[in-house]
């Protein structure tokens, strides 16, 4: 089965945090969720 990896935009009250996950398939939903910080810090670089 190939991975499909989708990126996921989580909005809290002050802040967006990035993570990255993989597809479960069409209306499955995701699985195997990475996070990778939040959008301002990850902006800066």
């Amino acid at each position: 089965m190939e991975s499909k990896f989708i990126v996921i935009k989580h909005k809290r009250k002050d802040h967006t945090y990035i993570s990255i996950a993989t597809s479960n398939g069409y209306g499955k939903g995701y699985s195997n969720q990475i996070g990778l910080g939040r959008l301002e810090k990850l902006q800066e670089l």
